[in-house]
């Protein structure tokens, strides 16, 4: 049967979600690195299936890349993400629980970066609770409805449409997977998976049937108010229009080289821990214990071979040098750049301007750009927030 094409995802996703998989394993840590198998950790030639797994399992990752990525967290959230101008007293506290789950605006941002940087590109759907047809202002009040901002991972996106209005690229589709849980007989619950498909004016919802077939669920789907597709990209490593490459990923191939010698070096140390027996003119098994005797014959010889060492130490140095080429490559990747006087901060430049500023610039923006959309649902300017783009560390917080 063929698939509906509403869980279709677009040949360009695809491809990019292909160049994801490995940053996004760096980020989980050791487990996850080794539940990849054999794609990021090789079998030796004639290694068993169980030395091989043996060897998986004494290697631990050194978390290189997910260290870089916690260094740009770090500088650009050392201060709270802060409310600018003109926000609405009434809009104060959204800031405190800006997605109805709990978490305020900075916590939020931090997930939506941290998750941007590793994948190249996060989304941001700004919602609002579905009400009853012909629903009066005083009634969405009562019900505490208001706008919210959800996260959305590159992950779980199908594909978007754009076209040319007034001499832009603009959205006029977005279709994404995402999980709710839902009660399954009186006391057990169940994950269901949906796809929404968010277009100008309309939301449409769609399930799987038994038959595992996406079918639109009606009572989910239907109008809104809103006549454009509430949806703001979050670039690190922008490649297109909605389209986002990975921009530390050859940090994480160097981390991956790191995961590999180490799997080496553990696994020579262990090799070399153990002597091994080595014997001249002897024949048949050998029994070796206190209370063994070991025959040999007339001109015989047993002795113990031991490893020289030099691998060891080579391995040793391997190890370091490529914890260096990390930081090295970090280092230059996460630039942040010299302080600057007073006369050269007031002239910003592109090329003066940190990699990690211009994305907390960009993080700023789509923030900005996500909580003007809020302000629209509700027909109100809702002012502005301001995440922190000062990188110079020397300044006190």
């Amino acid at each position: 049967m063929e698939q509906n094409p509403v869980a279709k995802v677009t040949a360009a996703q695809a491809e990019l979600e292909s160049k994801r998989t490995l940053p996004r394993l760096l980020m989980q840590g050791t487990e996850a690195m080794r539940s990849a198998g054999v794609t990021y950790l090789p079998r030796f030639p004639a290694e068993s299936p169980d030395g091989w797994a043996a060897r998986r399992d004494c290697t631990t990752l050194l978390p290189g890349f997910r260290d870089a990525v916690d260094l740009a967290s770090s500088l650009i959230f050392r201060r709270e993400v802060e409310e600018g101008e003109g926000v609405p007293s009434d809009a104060q506290e959204w800031l405190d629980d800006i997605d109805l789950t709990g978490r305020d605006v900075t916590q939020f941002a931090k997930e939506v970066f941290q998750q941007a940087l590793t994948d190249g590109i996060g989304y941001i759907l700004v919602d609002y609770p579905r009400v009853a047809p012909g629903a009066t202002l005083a009634t969405e009040k009562a019900m505490n409805a208001r706008p919210y901002l959800v996260h959305i991972r590159a992950e779980q996106v199908l594909g978007w449409r754009t076209m040319q209005i007034n001499g832009k690229p603009t959205l006029v589709q977005f279709r994404y997977k995402e999980s709710i849980t839902v009660p399954d007989g009186d006391f057990g619950e169940k994950v269901q998976e949906r796809i929404r498909v968010v277009e100008p004016g309309m939301v449409s919802v769609y399930i799987l049937n038994e038959k595992k077939e996406w079918i639109l669920d009606a009572e989910a789907s239907g109008a809104t108010t809103m006549l454009e597709v509430c949806v703001v990209p979050v670039y690190t490593g922008r490649c297109g229009v909605f389209m986002g490459h990975p921009p530390l990923l050859d940090l994480a191939w160097k981390n991956v080289e790191h995961w590999q010698s180490s799997s080496d070096q553990r696994n020579i140390l262990h090799v070399a821990r153990v002597p091994i027996l080595t014997m001249i003119g002897a024949e048949g098994d050998v029994v070796l214990g206190s209370k063994s005797i070991l025959q040999l014959p007339m001109g015989g010889d047993a002795k113990w071979t031991e490893h020289s060492g030099k691998a060891i130490e080579a391995g040793r140095q391997d190890l370091l040098d490529l914890k260096d080429e990390m930081q090295q490559m970090a280092g230059k990747m996460l630039d942040k750049g010299n302080v600057k006087t007073a006369m050269e901060a007031g002239v910003e430049s592109t090329q003066a301007m940190s990699r990690i500023q211009a994305w907390a610039l960009g993080l700023n923006a789509a923030m900005n750009q996500a909580w003007k959309l809020a302000g629209k649902w509700i027909k109100t300017d809702l002012g502005t927030i301001q995440v922190n783009t000062d990188m110079d560390t020397s300044k006190p917080d």
